[in-house]
């Protein structure tokens, strides 16, 4: 859900780095421990950006009625500016946060206990563990997330998922296979774990199943129609889900792969409003 190596790296040099995979490596090395927990519980970490197409996605979850809960192996020190990033990127979409501490249960484990129908991690190792108790996706955003790979086979309970409207399409296929469904009914198509919610659930003990979601929706596309000192053929637009009695946010932080195409320059991009 969030860009974090990312964010701290900015946070500790002052300096964009576009390799994802080089700021992994600073962010999660053994001498930047310290420096790590510090970041966490800064402001830096609640201005985080998201991962693109996390919004979207959790909008979209939200709308079929699904719950997603957040799982953090971040330390037990940075549950409130964790919650605080939560709520400024994914507003009312986030179900309960969760901490996976090295004294806790694991992530897998707590994913368990909600009667979660899958995780999705970035992280291999919490992705092997949860594979055990349940279906899990490794998620490597667009095949570029280095610290995913593997020369071994993946368990069968665990699939590698390039996006978040991936993650959107197995979610509702896992669904829909645990209950008999045909995956058909899904939509077109972190750390996170997806669930029904107890009225979904209900439904699907059933033998007709309602999708989508009582409260009624709508889709709507946001276009571009006037930009100057772009090239003519340049198009833009944002997709989102309107669901009655839901607040709507559009921003930099929100739909994050959509403004970083409208405004690819980081400077004048912090222009635009969050």
């Amino acid at each position: 859900l969030c860009r974090c190596a990312q964010a701290f790296v900015l946070w500790q040099t002052g300096k964009v780095l576009l390799d994802v995979n080089e700021c992994f490596q600073i962010c999660y090395a053994h001498s930047n421990a310290t420096a790590r927990e510090q970041f966490f519980n800064s402001e830096a970490a609640v201005n985080a950006q998201a991962v693109p197409g996390a919004f979207e996605a959790l909008q979209t979850l939200r709308a079929l009625n699904f719950e997603v809960h957040a799982i953090t192996a971040r330390p037990a020190s940075s549950q409130s500016m964790t919650y605080q990033f939560l709520q400024r990127c994914f507003p009312h979409m986030i179900g309960g946060l969760h901490l996976s501490t090295p004294s806790s249960p694991s992530k897998g484990a707590i994913a368990k206990s909600l009667g979660a129908c899958g995780l999705v991690d970035d992280q291999l190792p919490h992705v092997l563990e949860a594979s055990q108790q349940l279906p899990a996706v490794l998620f490597d955003l667009d095949g570029r997330y280095g610290w995913t790979k593997t020369s071994d086979l993946l368990p069968q309970a665990v699939v590698r998922k390039t996006s978040w409207p991936e993650v959107v399409e197995w979610a509702c296929a896992q669904l829909h296979s645990a209950r008999g469904i045909p995956a058909a009914l899904g939509p077109s198509g972190q750390t996170s774990l997806v669930q029904t919610s107890a009225e979904t659930r209900e439904k699907l003990t059933g033998a007709q199943v309602a999708l989508p979601p009582t409260s009624p929706t709508v889709e709507v596309s946001l276009d571009c129609v006037k930009a100057f000192g772009l090239d003519k053929d340049f198009s833009f637009s944002i997709n989102l889900v309107l669901q009655k009695g839901e607040p709507l946010t559009i921003g930099r932080s929100h739909q994050t792969d959509a403004f970083e195409k409208l405004v690819p320059d980081d400077a004048l991009r912090s222009c635009v409003s969050r």
